[in-house]
């Protein structure tokens, strides 16, 4: 089931919305359209997005306890975590701003899950409604971290936990991207890569217990030589503990939402 809610400014900017956010808006609405499977929708390589599936299949037990949670992807994209949710039993809405990318998802999706379209910095969700939201993928093109993080810990459920990705800012690649983009050889790409401290205060700020980190190691798009030679370079930074971290592309950070005095006090009363 999908529901297309939408938002939007007389500039085409949704409600809030900065210009380069509604940049990259527009961008996975064209790619949604052109491309053929979800590596390339989410702009993953194939091998890559692999490896996060896998990383993702290890983590999932210590996130949610059992299938039939209720969850929330938060920026689906693709669908790809949905779909794997929503096979292993788990109760999946996927939320996403862009209605092309939805659709999409919506429609190759052979296993049941709702699918809405809004902004997430500002879901139309109830609050305390999910066992596990998820964020991946999305924070790098937030200009906003407080108000995104604060919005998916508004949504999980007291005990319930977040699962949010931020891009390394030490990555080995980002000096090399820089220079290119300040030479004029490669265009720009206005992505966020908001540190640790700042990922870690949002989250104490939004009532989310950090209980740990993973890092995510993303292979590049595409071949040549200058995809091998980032292969090649993190498989030897990942060899040595001392500059490992160069290496990581993405952190996920995860945690519990917090219970509050109210909410025992609601839940005994429940009981």
């Amino acid at each position: 089931m999908m529901r297309r809610r939408r938002w939007r400014g007389d500039a085409g900017l949704l409600p809030g919305e900065t210009d380069i956010e509604g940049i990259w808006r527009q961008h996975f609405e064209r790619r949604a359209r052109w491309a053929g499977n979800d590596a390339e929708r989410s702009g993953w390589s194939a091998e890559g997005l692999a490896a996060r599936l896998a990383a993702f299949e290890n983590l999932l037990p210590e996130l949610v306890p059992a299938s039939g949670a209720a969850v929330l992807d938060l920026g689906c994209g693709a669908g790809t975590y949905t779909a794997l949710l929503a096979g292993k039993g788990y109760r999946v809405t996927a939320l996403d701003y862009s209605y092309p990318m939805v659709e999409r998802a919506a429609h190759a999706s052979r296993v049941p899950a709702r699918f809405t379209v809004a902004d997430g910095h500002r879901a139309p969700l109830r609050t305390a409604s999910f066992d596990l939201v998820l964020c991946i993928g999305v924070l790098q093109f937030s200009a906003n971290p407080a108000l995104l993080i604060g919005e998916a810990a508004r949504l999980v459920k007291p005990g319930g936990t977040l699962l949010i990705e931020t891009l390394n800012r030490v990555h080995f690649v980002v000096p090399a991207i820089k220079l290119l983009e300040l030479t004029g050889l490669r265009s720009p790409s206005p992505v966020w890569r908001h540190s640790s401290a700042t990922v870690e205060d949002c989250l104490d700020s939004a009532g989310i217990e950090r209980i740990g980190r993973v890092n995510i190691y993303v292979l590049p798009t595409g071949d040549g030589l200058q995809a091998d030679a980032v292969r090649a370079a993190t498989r030897s930074l990942r060899r040595l503990p001392t500059l490992r971290r160069f290496a990581v592309s993405a952190i996920w950070w995860h945690g519990r939402k917090r219970v509050t005095g109210t909410a025992r006090e609601a839940s005994g009363a429940v009981a």
